[in-house]
């Protein structure tokens, strides 16, 4: 492709021979594809005997994997082949930053200084008219640091120790910091200004002879999570109108010392988490940790058992403490001495991270930590176990981080579970239980020392005396409220005589007007805000809301069938009417039906059907006309296509789904104020054939969509007997939300229930002047795989003494109190739940985020803003504050024996060198990672290496830029510049490892050794990869000729096999620099793959001229090159003619040839070149209908015009 001149035509031939999944326009994996070539030849070649081994011998090599016990010494050896090498980037580690620019430019073409290297984020992301601002820094060279020691050096510059990060106004003079640098370039540079005036930021670092090296500087956006290891400057660097940017920093050196402390010491670096397992000790207790010094580096860290510690002394071990000095011995009569925390220094893999891991946060999982427990998160099955201090997550508001749960009480007898439906399909959930009070046994004593004259009143008087006050508590939510209200209520028996339907009033079992219930109290008003309300029980009937039964569609001027509800509305309070839109004088609406038992089973599943496209599913029913045979096309009166609503019944297939339909609502999808799904629901987007399932469609009004949601039969719970169930009318004002009515019933009597109290702030050691109560039940209705869940409902408040005043109405005078809901684990360690509250209220402890949460979800979405308060909320997680945990690190890449470094794959700059010798060093595989030895017959540390023991022809690199990040879950590509050489060395074998992987006793083994013993390989190819991300982008490619006869190959430019750059049908000239240039100046080209070839001679040094090569052999090496290369895409289809004269016509040419000085070999070559190129002249013109050989003898006659004059006489001369 590269002698054709029309590079890009052949490549598209190519890819008509490609299957059909490189054919849908995805920017494929380069990767995967030589994959698939390399699959595709090798599937085909070995389909014949003689070329079985062709592809394993052009791109195959072998690698061997040598595993060594470090107890017994056992080794074992795993040989594997392999086509390409794949290289992992470098992880940094041990190489301190020691300084820091910063670059910007309107473009990715942005030059990173000399020594320095790039990070991978944009500091001004999302901004409007902003350049693009990099940070860079620059690390201390391999050779100059040293694991020993961070001595001072007079010709070493000192680590960077401290990072602050400065904001002023621009209309100020540029920030400065006594004792500090600050990178030059303004980091908020470009954009527009934001309310409070544009801003400038700067960075600012110093380096302390005894502060910690910083390793790693790393960049997050918004709400993304800090990475392990790393801390985070809590200073936006975007100042601007574009997303949230912060630095990490990471200081990842090995450890030289550990101490118990009280409080900060210099030099040393406080882990700001506290060891005391109470927070309420009068002795605080830290670990603070040192980098650099005279010292050997930790290599292990124990705790001890107090009779233990001089064993381990004797063995070096060293001990800094005891983690629990402050805390009281539990049983006196033990040894006075605690345990130890211990460690031993320059004996085995050094630590480079120590943490102390306490509520809320968790040793992560699969980070390679190691960890002993000072004290261990206890389970209990205890449901009282909730005392005690609760940290929150980083999901929840830093206003309620901590909470202090004071009391629990003991347990509750008749307390129940109650379920209520509002006005306007809202729901209520709430618990009651029973109020005691003084007066009752007042009450009580006189009723029995009354003698009744009557036998019958006694039992009426039984009757009435049976009700019971209770507190309700729990909350009400419904689709036009977006956050749950608090529902906090008490229910009281009426007077004799009072009821609210005194029409018709219920009658007891005795023929007696049956008492009912009034009810007062505080529930929120659909804002958040508290109202009090009074009300009175009109009923004692009860909804139960079951399943839909049957779908119909309505014309407005129809009778509305018994029993059948309509859709009046959308979920969010525009009308219902379909055809509102359209040109039809009539309205159509939805409806359902609801029953308790329907004859032919609950509605399954709906669909939405093109009239004229779609086929009725199979087991479907298709609604086609109206109850009273009106047509129920859903978008009558409009050009459109008919649509109709399908409905599928239980039973109506044998794999019936178990869930039945329990709603549908509309839902407008379009125009300037959508509606939002409901929590819940899912919509119906398409049709079975994948049509827009739009019921609005031919208009240019606002789409509109069909959502549903389904429940599971045991959901459906049928009320128990009980005087609070009924119908209630809110007769105060002003109303809530949700208007006038609502309904309760009691659909379980509880076998479980407490109070619980306690407080919250935003952390345990200041004043928590938030208060919580709530109820915590056990409920048999709300299981989690036939376990019992513990749930707590209750309401959070924040007392405010200025509320109230001149002038304020009794509502301000009411308790600001809004519902929480949280749910324990199975052990009781952790709480899992949502808060909800209003804004602007005193409620909001610490200003948080404006959001909206809904029960069901307990996720927070932002709250539009309004004229009115918005309703906002949050996630409330808690962990229980019951362990303390000490994790490190340790780096199984180096290792120490008797304070002497053994064996590092410490690098400091990406190159292919130095991943190259990270990919043959030795590590150890400790920790979890450790293997079972068959020797030892246990688990034990190894060493471990890769070696290549048989190099292959053709060594193609692939750089592991692509990678998945679990936090963030999508692909992401590490964008660091990659260093090449042109001439690479593969790592050549100790003398153990050749014993290790080759048989000495083997002559196989022995020839097969001589044979890999060249290493050398020229590059010829670079494959880049042009894109941010690692879903998208372009590739384009630096290529060259690989023939190894010119011995250039090892050299960066050479003029017989110059660089030829490939981007889609542009392809033009290159060289060496230029390719460096274009790869390490722009941000989203990267080097991906690297082709290289083995050389079959020695190179020399690229100032030296090739030995053996004259000027005369390398111009007739040229000739011959390009009379070889004219030839190579052409096939012979006719047999060669005149021969003898052809023969003759050859020697006449060798006399000719005399006249150059060329050695007898050069002579021979030239004249076989000359009797090729004749017969393939003559084929061409034989064949001149032929396209493909016109286009092969335009490339001869364009390269013999692209050689220099000198070569092109010698050309003329023996042609």
């Amino acid at each position: 492709m590269t002698a054709s001149q029309r590079p890009y035509l052949a490549t598209h031939a190519l890819q008509r021979c490609l299957p059909t999944e490189f054919k849908n326009g995805r920017q494929q994996d380069t990767s995967d594809f030589a994959h698939f070539l390399i699959d595709s030849l090798s599937q085909q070649l070995s389909q014949h005997e003689d070329t079985t081994d062709d592809i394993p011998s052009i791109f195959g090599g072998h690698q061997a994997t040598i595993l060594a016990c470090k107890t017994c010494g056992n080794k074992s050896v795993n040989r594997e082949y392999f086509w390409e090498l794949l290289l992992n980037m470098i992880d940094l580690r041990y190489t301190p930053i020691t300084s820091i620019t910063a670059v910007s430019g309107s473009s990715m073409d942005i030059h990173t200084p000399e020594g320095y290297e790039r990070l991978n984020t944009d500091l001004n992301k999302d901004r409007t008219g902003a350049p693009y601002v990099y940070l860079c820094v620059k690390r201390c060279p391999e050779l100059a640091t040293s694991d020993t020691s961070m001595e001072d050096d007079s010709e070493r510059v000192m680590p960077v120790t401290e990072l602050v990060v400065k904001v002023a106004l621009t209309t100020d003079p540029k920030p400065s910091m006594p004792g500090f640098e600050r990178v030059e370039l303004d980091l908020n540079v470009g954009g527009g200004s934001t309310a409070g005036g544009k801003k400038q930021v700067y960075l600012f670092f110093r380096r302390e002879p005894n502060g910690s090296p910083i390793t790693d500087l790393q960049v997050i956006y918004g709400n993304e999570s800090v990475p392990d290891g790393f801390k985070q400057i809590q200073v936006d660097l975007n100042q601007g109108d574009g997303s949230k940017v912060y630095l990490c920093y990471r200081c990842d050196m090995p450890i030289t010392d550990l101490k118990i402390v009280n409080s900060g010491i210099p030099g040393y670096r406080m882990v700001d988490h506290l060891l005391n397992v109470s927070h309420e000790d009068a002795v605080k207790q830290y670990l603070a940790l040192k980098v650099g010094g005279n010292e050997p580096c930790l290599t292990d860290l124990k705790l001890v058992e107090g009779n233990d510690v001089s064993t381990y002394e004797e063995q070096g071990w060293q001990s800094i403490g005891s983690p629990f000095s402050s805390a009281p011995l539990a049983q006196p009569a033990e040894s006075l001495t605690p345990p130890q925390l211990m460690f031993r220094r320059g004996h085995g893999n050094p630590i480079f991270a120590i943490d102390v891991f306490r509520a809320p946060r968790q040793v992560p999982k699969y980070n390679d930590y190691e960890v002993i427990e000072l004290s261990p998160a206890g389970s209990s099955s205890d449901a009282v176990d909730i005392k005690g201090d609760w940290m929150g997550s980083e999901e929840t508001d830093r206003g309620r981080k901590a909470v202090r749960m004071s009391s629990v009480s003991e347990p509750i007898t008749d307390a129940l579970l109650l379920k209520g439906s509002l006005d306007d399909k809202g729901e209520l959930s709430c618990v009651a239980t029973r109020v005691s009070s003084w007066s009752d046994s007042i009450t009580a004593g006189a009723a029995d020392s009354v003698v009744p004259a009557d036998p019958s009143s006694t039992v009426s008087t039984s009757t009435n005396a049976s009700l019971t006050v209770y507190r309700v508590s729990g909350y009400w939510k419904n689709a036009k409220v977006p956050s749950a209200q608090l529902f906090d209520v008490e229910l009281r028996p009426a007077p004799s005589g009072v009821g609210g339907a005194p029409d018709a009033p219920d009658m007891s079992s005795q023929g007696e007007p049956a008492r009912l219930y009034t009810i007062n109290g505080t529930i929120g008003d659909g804002k958040g805000k508290p109202i009090a309300i009074q009300g009175v029980q009109t009923s004692r009937k009860v909804k139960i809301k079951w399943p839909i039964s049957s779908i119909v569609v309505l014309r407005g001027d129809e009778r509305v069938p018994d029993g059948v509800q309509v859709v009046r509305e959308t979920c969010s309070g525009r009308s219902g009417n379909l055809l509102a839109q359209t040109t039809s004088p009539h309205t159509l609406y939805l409806a359902v039906k609801r029953e308790e038992a329907p004859a032919d089973g609950y509605i399954t599943d709906v669909c939405v059907i093109y009239g004229e496209i779609d086929a009725v599913p199979e087991h479907y029913t298709c609604l086609q006309t109206t109850p009273a045979g009106h047509s129920a096309n859903l978008n009558d009166g409009t050009p459109g296509v008919p649509i109709f609503i399908c409905y599928r019944r239980a039973g109506s297939s044998e794999n019936a789904a178990t869930k039945s339909l329990m709603d549908l609502a509309l839902m407008w999808t379009s125009g300037v104020q959508p509606d939002t799904l409901p929590t819940g629901f899912t919509k119906i987007q398409h049709t079975p054939l994948g049509m827009d399932a739009n019921l609005n469609q031919g208009t240019s009004g606002v789409a509109i969509h069909l959502c549903y949601s389904k429940c599971e039969a045991k959901d459906i719970v049928k009320p128990l007997e009980n005087p609070l169930n009924g119908e209630f009318e809110i007769t105060s004002s002003p109303l809530p939300a949700f208007g006038r009515f609502f309904s309760l019933s009691v659909v379980e009597e509880l076998e479980e229930a407490r109070t619980v109290e306690g407080n919250f702030g935003i952390v345990l050691h200041a004043q928590l002047i938030g208060s919580m109560s709530g109820i915590m039940y056990t409920s048999k209705h709300q299981q989690i795989e036939d376990k019992k869940v513990r749930t707590i409902v209750g309401a959070w408040r924040v007392d405010n003494p200025m509320a109230g005043g001149v002038g304020a109405s009794m509502t301000d005078f009411l308790p600001s109190s809004y519902p929480f809901v949280l749910i324990l684990n199975e052990t009781a360690t952790e709480m899992d739940g949502w808060w909800s509250g209003a804004e602007g209220t005193p409620g909001n402890v610490s200003k948080p985020t404006v959001s909206v949460v809904t029960p069901s979800s307990g996720g927070a979405t932002s709250a539009a803003p309004s004229g009115s308060a918005s309703v906002i909320g949050g996630k409330w997680k808690l962990v229980k504050d019951s362990y303390v945990h000490v994790a490190f690190k340790k780096d199984y890449s180096t290792e120490w024996k008797d304070g002497q470094l053994v064996f590092s794959e410490r690098v400091w700059r990406h190159d292919i060198e130095s991943m190259l010798s990270r990919f043959v060093a030795t590590r150890t595989l400790g920790g979890d990672n450790a293997l079972s030895c068959s020797i030892c017959q246990k688990k034990t540390e190894s060493r471990t290496h890769t070696v290549i023991f048989e190099p292959p022809e053709h060594l193609i690199i692939t750089l592991k830029r692509m990678y998945y990040d679990w936090t963030q879950q999508k692909a992401c590509k590490c964008l660091h510049d990659v260093r090449f050489p042109a001439l690479l060395t593969l790592p050549s074998l100790t003398e153990e490892e050749e014993l290790a992987v080759y048989d000495p006793k083997n002559s196989d083994s022995t020839r097969e050794k001589q044979q890999n013993q060249s290493r050398h390989y020229g590059l010829y190819g670079v494959l880049v990869h042009s894109g941010l991300t690692a879903n998208s982008g372009h590739y384009f490619s630096f290529c060259r000729e690989s023939d190894e006869s010119t011995r250039q190959l090892h050299l960066e430019d050479s003029t017989l096999s110059p660089w030829i750059k490939f981007n889609d049908t542009k392809v033009e000239r290159s060289n060496w620099k230029e390719i460096n240039r274009l790869v390490s100046s722009t941000v989203s080209d990267t080097v991906y793959l690297l082709l290289y070839k083995k050389l079959s001679y020695e190179p020399a040094p690229s100032g030296e001229a090739v030995q053996d090569v004259s000027s005369d052999d390398e111009e007739a090496m040229l000739l011959a090159k390009a009379m070889a290369l004219s030839m190579s895409a052409a096939k012979h289809t006719q047999h060669r003619q005149n021969e003898e004269e052809t023969k003759n016509e050859v020697e006449a040419s060798v006399e000719d040839s005399s006249m150059l000085s060329t050695s007898a070999v050069v002579k021979t070559l030239l004249k076989k070149v000359e009797q090729e190129n004749e017969t393939f002249l003559r084929d061409s013109v034989a064949a001149t209908s032929s396209t493909l050989h016109a286009d092969d003898l335009h490339t001869l006659l364009v390269l013999r015009h692209s050689l220099p004059l000198h070569l092109r006489a010698v050309l003329d001369e023996i042609c």
